[in-house]
Order: C-alpha cells, then structure tokens, then sequence
C-alpha cells in the first residue's frame, strides 16, 4: 500500500509540474506574440512616415525613397533632347532676343581728334606768396667726446691670454690715534733690546735732543710697543730703561723700533 501511494504523490506532482510549465511556456509565447505585433506596428508606422515624406519632396512619388543598395536600383534618368540647329530664319529672332549688353552703342556725332591733337588746358599759377623770414638758429658749439679708452688685447691672439689686471693698492685705514702715531716724527731707533734686563740702547743722544729723565714712546708701524725713561745719555747714543707693564701683551721691543715725542699719558 505504501508504494502505490507513492507511485500515485509521484504522479500527481510530475502533472502538476507539467501544467506549471505549459502555462509558463504560454505566458511566454503570449508575450513574445504581443512584443512582435507592437514592432511590427511600429515598422509599419515608419514606413508610412517615410513615405509621407517622400510624397512632400517629390510629388506624385508612390514609394518613399530609400538609399539604393546597388546601382541597378537606381531610377533611370529621365531622356534629355538636344534643340536643333537654328536656320537662317530664325536668325531675325536671335537677334531679337540677343543679350542688350552685347548690343554695341553707336558712333558718336562728328569727327573724332587725331591723337595728340588734343587742346592742352592751362591751369592758372598759384599766387605767389611772401618768403617766410628767416629765424636765426643759434645751436651750442658741440662738445667733443671723450676718448675711449684703449681696449685690452683679446684671450687667445698671438701674444698670449691678456693678463690679469691687478687693483690698485690702496692705503690702509687708520685711526686717529693710529694716524697720530704713525705721524710722530722718529727721534731716534733701538739698536740693542735686552730684555731680561730691562733696557733698551739707542742710536741717539745729546744731540737729537735726549735728556735723562725723558720719557719716550716705542713705534712700529702705527703702534705703540713700549715705553722708555733716558738713563744714560751721551752724544750720540744713550740708554733706556724699559717699563714692563707698557709693552703689549703677546709683544716684544726689538731692534728697529723708533723713539718717539709721548703719544698718550698712562
């Protein structure tokens, strides 16, 4: 019993699977049936439209007009008769009817001058006016121009690369108290430093104006390397004692220092 109630829910349901695609094969060809009529509706509608057309260019035109796919679709050209020749008696009426610019005009009355015969006409002289005065033009006398100076030879002539112009050396800058110094005349020049000792010759005395107890200043260059007392003094040379605490530091007093006049008091 179980197996043919079975075999029979079997059958039931392949029929009703049956019925389901039938009914979905006719939903389908019913929508495929409506979709061709509706585009063959709109190619007929087309058609007419063209046609329409083709009947306001050319009248009296059945079919509409369409691009000819070979040229044997072409519509043949309508036959074009050549007019005959004219005859001697139609000449009269070509003339007639000829174009009135190639008419040619007729001759003008009496007789036409002989080239170069034409009567010159005189035109009457322009009156004559007054000279404009004269302006006196007073112009500067021109200057000359000053000469160009003469140009250096070029690189690479036959002498040789021009050679570099050095600038002009200028003078060193001073200070007024260096200037001062450098000014100062030289009474006198260190022949001997010692040092260790203290003391300084010189290669003056009485007579370049050296006294004991003077006080001088030691020069080189624009500076100041030292003081000196005048100890020892004859005529011409004498002995200085050196004050320690006047030389610079990083200086030493050597031989060719100049005795000058005090420059500033310590």
């Amino acid at each position: 019993m179980k197996l043919s109630h079975i075999a029979q829910a079997l059958t039931l349901a392949l029929v009703a699977v049956t019925a389901w695609l039938a009914y979905q094969a006719q939903q389908e060809s019913a929508l495929t049936t409506a979709k061709l009529e509706h585009f063959t509706q709109q190619q007929q509608k087309s058609v007419a439209a063209q046609a329409e057309a083709s009947a306001a260019l050319i009248p009296g035109l059945a079919t509409p007009l369409s691009s000819p796919a070979t040229a044997g679709s072409l519509p043949p050209l309508p036959q074009v008769t050549a007019p005959a020749p004219a005859t001697a008696a139609s000449k009269p009426e070509t003339k007639a009817s000829a174009n009135p610019l190639d008419i040619v005009p007729p001759p003008l009355p009496g007789p036409m001058p002989a080239p170069g015969s034409a009567k010159k006409v005189e035109l009457p002289a322009p009156p004559a006016t007054a000279p404009a005065p004269a302006v006196a033009c007073t112009t500067a006398p021109a200057t000359p121009a000053p000469a160009a100076p003469p140009s250096a030879p070029a690189a690479g002539t036959a002498g040789g690369p021009a050679p570099a112009i050095a600038p002009p050396p200028t003078a060193p800058l001073f200070t007024p108290l260096q200037r001062r110094i450098k000014d100062s005349p030289a009474l006198a020049k260190v022949k001997e430093a010692v040092a260790d000792q203290g003391f300084v010759t010189l290669d003056a005395g009485t007579k370049a104006g050296l006294k004991q107890g003077l006080k001088f200043d030691l020069r080189r260059d624009a500076a100041v390397v030292g003081r000196v007392t005048i100890s020892v003094v004859e005529e011409s040379e004498a002995v200085a004692d050196l004050d320690p605490r006047s030389v610079p530091a990083g200086m030493t007093v050597q031989a060719g220092d100049e005795l000058i006049s005090v420059v500033l008091d310590r």
